[in-house]
């Protein structure tokens, strides 16, 4: 059986009901020593003015944070 690889991606959906979908960013992997393997995404968060804060657990065993920058995130997603 091969490894589970699990992948991400950042969304953004319209702030009116139906909160349709309105951008999608590409699929990618968290940060991990190594392959990346199992990695489950448990929260975001904004960190400071031009920061995103994602929470997320390894194979089960163990808690990450990463932070990414709010500026790049909304230019992948087309927004800015």
């Amino acid at each position: 059986m091969l490894p589970r690889r699990y992948l991400h991606l950042f969304y953004a959906f319209a702030s009116r009901p139906p909160f349709r979908l309105v951008a999608a960013g590409a699929p990618f992997a968290l940060p991990q020593p190594g392959e990346p393997t199992v990695q489950f995404a448990a929260g975001l968060a904004r960190s400071g003015d031009d920061g995103l804060l994602v929470s997320y657990g390894v194979l089960d065993c163990e808690m990450r944070l990463a932070r990414y920058s709010l500026e790049a995130v909304l230019q992948e997603l087309g927004l800015t």
